[in-house]
């Protein structure tokens, strides 16, 4: 690069991989996040699906990641990784971002570590994994108006997910995430703001299906979703004209939506022509959980060739 090309010049992604000792592995990555380590880490190969994503990389709004750190050990046939993440919580539905009045996207810090054990039994590949995410300014990824001075959040998910390989070449995965969420108390904010999520996957695959190095993939997934909960608001509710002040009390304010967003979708992807293609046949019932909007259905492709 030229002086003025390395002043311009700014890293997009980044990502390094290490071996410290024969069953001991690290990983470092810039602008990615820590799924995609542990999963590498781990050896995993599962398909890349556009719309229908996995529930373990799934928290319920878009983030940020700046810098993200695996490390993993082998015990025999189980291994054990702890991960972490600091990012960002990019506050706004990418559904409704269109119609959004607001005029910038906000980035508010979020943190998450994660440890997984995962182990295989013959063909079968099994993993638990539980994961804290703590959010300086937001609820979920949600921005509140700053009259109820909302500091923040936490969130543990519990995480399990497995894949048979019950023939050659096929293989069977599912996934499932429950989330328990917390809002810091405040001055507004009382005891008891909890949130309940969930969200899965299930998915099957065969590889090697028209020519060597193809595959085929159907998934139908739930993103993640609040099943229960609220905020749990101090409100005033009346006023007493004897003591002249108004008379306060815990008012919950339900967050569940109305809406419950499905995918499905069928992804083919493989070598053609000398470069690699994919081709997508998606639906998306109820878009981002809003139970108003229509819903999404389309195709994709892509052709790319490496020089």
């Amino acid at each position: 690069l030229s002086p003025e090309q390395a002043v311009q010049a700014r890293v997009l992604a980044a990502r390094a991989v290490a071996r410290v000792a024969p069953n001991s592995k690290i990983a470092f990555a810039f602008s990615q996040g820590a799924d995609g380590l542990v999963a590498q880490l781990q050896g995993h190969h599962q398909p890349a699906f556009l719309i229908a994503r996995a529930p373990v990389d799934d928290v319920g709004f878009g983030r940020n990641q700046s810098f993200s750190f695996a490390a993993r050990h082998q015990f025999g046939k189980t291994g054990l990784s702890i991960a972490a993440e600091h990012g960002s919580a990019i506050s706004a539905a990418p559904v409704l971002s269109g119609a959004s009045s607001l005029r910038r996207t906000r980035f508010n810090p979020a943190d998450r570590i994660t440890v997984t054990l995962d182990r295989e039994f013959g063909p079968v590949q099994a993993a638990l994994g539980a994961s804290w995410l703590g959010e300086r300014q937001t609820y979920l990824g949600a921005v509140f108006n700053q009259g109820l001075a909302l500091s923040g959040a936490d969130s543990l998910f519990l995480d399990a997910n497995g894949e048979w390989r019950f023939a050659p070449d096929w293989r069977l995965g599912a996934a499932w995430r429950s989330g328990y969420s917390w809002a810091r108390t405040g001055e507004t904010i009382a005891a008891g703001s909890r949130l309940r999520s969930s969200a899965w996957a299930v998915d099957l695959g065969r590889e090697d299906l028209f020519k060597p190095g193809d595959s085929l993939g159907l998934r139908v997934s739930q993103p993640l979703r609040v099943e229960s909960g609220g905020l749990n608001l101090n409100l005033p509710v009346g006023y007493s004209y004897e003591t002249l002040r108004p008379t306060f009390d815990n008012v919950l304010v339900p967050l569940v939506p109305r809406g419950r967003e499905v995918d499905a979708e069928l992804l083919w992807q493989g070598p053609l022509y000398s470069g690699s293609a994919m081709v997508s046949l998606f639906y998306r019932r109820d878009p981002g959980h809003f139970a108003d909007l229509p819903d999404d259905k389309g195709v994709a492709a892509s052709w790319s060739w490496r020089f």
